[in-house]
């Protein structure tokens, strides 16, 4: 009688760490649906806004083709980096329940440390995509607007960022 209550207790244990687990791979898709959805938008914004800016000659300043390389090689990492994290979050989105489902016995603690290894190196990403997509918003309006009025953006974009 002892042999079989031991044996209930052990099954009741490992369902509750399974139940665990799975909350976990809950929580990554969860974080890997909101991260590669808003660097799709955010990859997409900058595509559209890089692919149809129009340098303005007439500013006061010199430098504009210096600002404007600097801007598209700002525009051009945000996108690369988009897409990695893209990529990414699709990739951990299709695997790591895959691994959890259908590998062997222990697979799915496998695949919830693995997911949580892999998150840390996607939110790194996405907050370089979001630095840069900074940069190159506040670039754009040196680039496309007068002084008067990137001087104007750039200053509430400061003031907007302080407040984030």
């Amino acid at each position: 009688m002892n042999r079989a209550n031991q044996e209930a207790l052990f099954q009741a244990t490992n369902q509750g760490l399974l139940s665990i687990r799975q909350s976990e791979i809950n929580y990554y898709q969860s974080l890997n649906v909101a991260f590669g959805t808003q660097a799709a938008l955010i990859g997409g914004f900058t595509y559209g806004v890089f692919s149809q800016n129009q340098i303005n000659y007439s500013n006061e300043y010199e430098n504009v083709d210096v600002l404007a390389d600097v801007y598209w090689i700002c525009s051009a990492i945000t996108i690369a980096l988009s897409v990695h994290v893209i990529l990414c979050t699709m990739l951990m989105q299709v695997l790591g329940p895959g691994l959890s489902l259908n590998g062997p016995v222990g697979s799915m603690a496998r695949a919830t440390e693995g997911m949580r290894v892999e998150q840390k190196q996607i939110i790194v990403a996405f907050i370089a995509m979001m630095i840069m997509f900074s940069v190159s918003t506040v670039l754009s309006c040196w680039v496309v607007m007068s002084f008067e009025a990137a001087l104007g953006c750039s200053a509430a974009f400061a003031i907007s960022s302080c407040c984030w």
